[in-house]
This record gives structure tokens, sequence and C-alpha cells, in this order.
């Protein structure tokens, strides 16, 4: 138990660095510009809400250090690293 609570402050620490590359001011969708980021999020926002309802269970990843260290905790199934309840 007691280094399983070390593990998850050593990966709570680690995901909170900053890891992106400060060569490249594009998102993984390669926007640069704050206004198209915008309009890309609020337009999968916008389809997102024609298909998910309240109490929908959400699951998702990433592909950054912290969802990758964060996956490695499951032991059956390593696909998702974060999740959450729509409403």
């Amino acid at each position: 138990m007691r280094t399983t609570l070390w593990l998850f402050v050593i990966v709570a620490g680690l995901a909170s660095c900053n890891s992106n590359n400060p060569q490249s001011n594009e998102d993984d969708l390669g926007l640069k510009d704050a206004g198209q980021k915008r309009a890309a999020n609020l337009a999968m926002i916008k389809e997102a809400r024609q298909t998910i309802k309240d109490g929908d269970l959400i699951l998702r990843t990433g592909n950054d250090f912290s969802s990758e260290q964060v996956k490695l905790f499951s032991q059956r199934d390593k696909t998702y690293s974060h999740g959450g309840i729509a409403f």
C-alpha cells in the first residue's frame, strides 16, 4: 500500500510538469492560432452534444506522458486514461 501511494505521488508530480515541446506551438490537430483552436474545440463540443446525454460515462485517452503513465495502473485494459460522467 505504501509503495502504491508513493508511486501515485511520483506520477502525479510528473504529470503536473509541462512536457510540451517548446519548438512547436501546434496542438494535436496541427493548429497554431488560438482562434482556430477555439473554433475547432467548439465544433467538437457541438458534435458531442448531439450524442452524449446526462449520466453517460465518458472515457478518453491522451498521448502525453501523464496519460501513458495513468494507463499503466490498469491491469487489464490500458485503452483509456481519463474518465468522467457527462452532465
